[in-house]
């Protein structure tokens, strides 16, 4: 008599794995933090703002389709979110190209010579407009009034494009009164070393005894296409976007030698970052560099690439340039790389870095005596980020009502989460399901090649009697 099977282990295997998922599911469990007041509890209906802080971008989902205001009964409460702002200041600037302008060469070097027209406003800082590159000269600045030259500024411009991607020629004069000024170029040519090397051989016989190379050093006029007249001014500018220093983590730094290049990751709460300065002792520098972000591809993990950028640093002398910020989009990510290019270069010497970011702020209308929390983190509930009726709230903000400042407290994991909705994107996009089901279909096809020999042997004995 042939045995049968018996499928009581596929059965058990089968409860395992959907007991696996679930428990999967119910895993991104919400979490909760209690939304405090300074005052208390609201004794009139308030209309409430609090900003969101690492531990919750650390959790919420990109889209913050998960965040729920409650009250204390557990029903929704309808909230906005914006991105915090503030009043700040702004510079206009404003250029223009001075007039009626006398210039002559003297022993002291190019003077130049110019007068304000009546309706021209007064400049704060003036620009050496050159054609030229790669060069060096001194920029003296008077003010000139009832014949009498008052020293304003003594500055170097220059052009250092050879080496690194680092110009100069603006001038800063501060405030005055002056509507009449001197300039004092010194040195009428500026020096510039040739790109072609002189070779002198010394040869004897077929033999060469020696070699000498030099580079020639060619002298130009400092060409000046016109002086530049600068007017800043600084306004007092509403709503402008809080940028909130955020605490990140260098992970690590290795050294990529076959493409010379510097390679830092960074790791991240999730923090909306819009900026990274790089804290170097290195000076003398100019590199170009790129910040790229994980993506995942099928069961791939590629770079993507969001923003590039130079910075750069110059000290020497007088001379005093810094510029180590790389700016990019409002971006959430745990991990970034930065890769800086070396090229044939040294490495920059790596002390750290500081990130900046935005800070999203909750609105919503509190009412009085009634407790609110901030529910987030369950990601497999929410598929869309709810449609409130919030032109309550619109409004208030419209007519320039001061919202009431209010802060998250102590974080802790919310027994009155909603229950886990499996559907079918969360089952696809699960590593648990995909490789569950890739157990069970490789279990099932075993056993029915099993389930074939099996039989097959069996009509061969049968044959054989």
């Amino acid at each position: 008599m042939r045995e049968r099977s018996s499928p009581f282990g596929l059965v058990l295997l089968l409860t395992m794995w959907c007991q696996a998922i679930t428990t999967s599911a119910a895993g991104a469990a919400a979490w909760k933090k209690p939304i405090e007041s300074a005052e208390g509890e609201w004794i009139q209906e308030e209309l409430v703002a609090f900003p969101l802080d690492a531990v919750v971008y650390s959790r919420t989902s990109d889209n913050f389709v998960d965040l729920r205001v409650l009250d204390a009964a557990g029903s929704e409460v309808p909230w906005r979110i914006l991105t915090l702002t503030e009043n700040a200041e702004r510079t206009t600037q404003k250029i223009w190209s001075a007039r009626d302008i006398s210039l002559k060469p003297s022993a002291d070097g190019l003077d130049i010579r110019f007068l304000l027209d009546r309706d021209e406003p007064q400049p704060t800082s003036l620009r050496i407009e050159t054609p030229l590159n790669d060069f060096e000269q001194r920029v003296r600045v008077f003010g000139l009034r009832d014949e009498q030259e008052i020293l304003l500024v003594d500055e170097v411009i220059f052009d250092y494009s050879r080496y690194m991607d680092v110009r100069r020629v603006d001038i800063p004069l501060g405030e005055n009164s002056f509507r009449s000024f001197r300039i004092l170029v010194d040195q009428l040519t500026s020096e510039q070393e040739s790109q072609v090397l002189n070779l002198t051989q010394n040869i004897q016989g077929e033999r060469e005894r020696s070699r000498q190379e030099r580079l020639s050093v060619n002298r130009r006029p400092f060409r000046i296409d016109r002086i530049g007249l600068i007017r800043q001014d600084t306004l007092i500018e509403v709503e402008s976007i809080v940028e909130q220093n955020w605490e990140v983590a260098i992970k690590s730094i290795r050294e990529d030698e076959d493409n010379r290049r510097t390679v830092v990751e960074i790791s991240t709460l999730r923090q909306p970052l819009t900026k990274l300065r790089l804290l170097t002792a290195s000076r003398n520098f100019g590199r170009r560099v790129h910040l790229e972000v994980p993506v995942k591809s099928g069961t791939q993990i590629d770079w993507k690439r969001i923003v590039s950028g130079t910075i750069s640093c110059l000290k020497y002398r007088e001379i005093e340039e810094q510029s180590v910020d790389l700016s990019f989009p409002e971006t959430r990510s745990a991990t970034y790389r930065l890769i800086v290019e070396n090229r044939d270069s040294p490495p920059l010497t790596i002390d750290g870095l500081e990130a900046f970011g935005h800070v999203h702020q909750m609105l919503f209308l509190a009412q009085p005596e009634e407790t609110y929390k901030l529910q987030y983190g369950q990601v497999t509930e929410f598929e869309e980020v709810p449609e409130y009726d919030t032109v309550a709230i619109d409004r208030f903000l419209t007519e320039g009502v001061t919202a009431l400042n209010a802060q998250l407290g102590q974080e802790s994991e919310d027994d009155r989460a909603p229950a886990v909705n499996l559907t079918i994107p969360h089952l696809v996009n699960s590593p648990i399901f995909l490789g569950g089901l890739i157990v069970i279909m490789t279990v099932l096809l075993s056993w029915g090649l099993y389930g074939a020999v099996k039989r097959m042997n069996v009509q061969d004995e049968l044959n054989q009697e």
